[in-house]
């Protein structure tokens, strides 16, 4: 999938919420496989997309509601639902029928076709506009190793390494990559293969200080252990030359960065992963 793709799939759903669609139907289209849509499609627009439709078509609705006289149950029927589930699904999201609304409405949150633009194409995946995140103190178990960045580009001695990690410890739900610099030199830095968690008892324990991060979400369209280096770089500096195109990538991960992985969510043809860039390189010397 690519941002193309995910625009005409977009726009198929927009079109086609008055009528019955599915899932199958979507798949079909687009010669993609359900697991994978389903997949992609929460992880970039941060729903599933059974709910998204959900949503769309109550969005639609209250603005029936409240710009036309059209019966509740000609409104449920327009999009695809009959008159019991409408109003159930209406009280879900306003604690209040339909036809209260409509005598005396009120402010109510309500959900727009997603935007397509708040995502990027990659080399290997996609990248979805950053979140600013403030993240409180944690702690970290696992191994430390001493880098040599030329060797890590060639070579992907760090992805390599939370392989093994992930290898080594039985039942890993997440895991978290910490990179970290000590001096000016950009030759070797330390890198973390760890968790929240100390699975076992020779991980050593390192503490991240409570920050503000600019929160990245990858998108990858390949197996987790099929990430390379190039894709992390293209990724970094593909995010910060669309979203923040006056900031220094150097200033802002000058000290330590980290990805992290829900295991869980990942499979042999799809991945996803977030990078936490730290804001505040203040606090973020703390971890020197």
């Amino acid at each position: 999938m690519n941002t193309y793709i995910l625009d005409s799939i977009v726009n198929y759903i927009e079109e086609n919420l008055t009528n019955n669609i599915s899932l199958d139907d979507i798949a079909k289209e687009f010669f993609i496989s359900k697991y994978y849509l389903l997949h992609a499609f929460k992880g970039i627009t941060g729903m599933g997309i059974h709910e998204y439709i959900k949503k769309r078509r109550m969005s639609l609705s209250i603005k029936d509601l409240i710009s036309t006289d059209q019966q509740i149950t000609f409104i449920a029927n327009k999009y695809n639902m009959n008159v019991e589930s409408y109003i159930k699904s209406f009280k879900q999201m306003s604690e209040v029928s339909p036809l209260k609304y409509r005598k005396n409405p009120f402010d109510i949150e309500i959900y727009e076709k997603f935007n397509t633009q708040l995502v990027i194409d990659l080399k290997h995946g996609m990248l979805v506009k950053p979140t600013t995140k403030l993240v409180t103190a944690f702690n970290l178990y696992g191994y430390k190793l001493r880098i040599h960045t030329p060797d890590n580009v060639m070579n992907s001695t760090a992805i390599k390494a939370a392989i093994d990690f992930e290898r080594k410890v039985k039942n890993l739900k997440e895991y978290i990559g910490l990179s970290y610099f000590t001096d000016n030199s950009a030759e070797y830095f330390n890198y973390y293969t760890a968790a929240r968690i100390r699975y076992l008892e020779d991980m050593e324990e390192v503490s991240i200080p409570t920050n503000c991060y600019a929160v990245f979400k990858y998108i990858g369209l390949h197996a987790l252990e099929d990430l390379k280096v190039t894709d992390l770089v293209e990724l970094r500096v593909d995010a910060f030359k669309h979203w923040f195109p006056t900031a220094s990538i150097t200033n802002i991960i000058n000290y330590y960065y980290f990805e992290q992985v829900d295991l869980s969510k990942c499979s042999e043809d799809y991945c996803e992963l977030y990078l936490y860039c730290p804001i505040d390189n203040e606090l973020a010397k703390q971890l020197i």
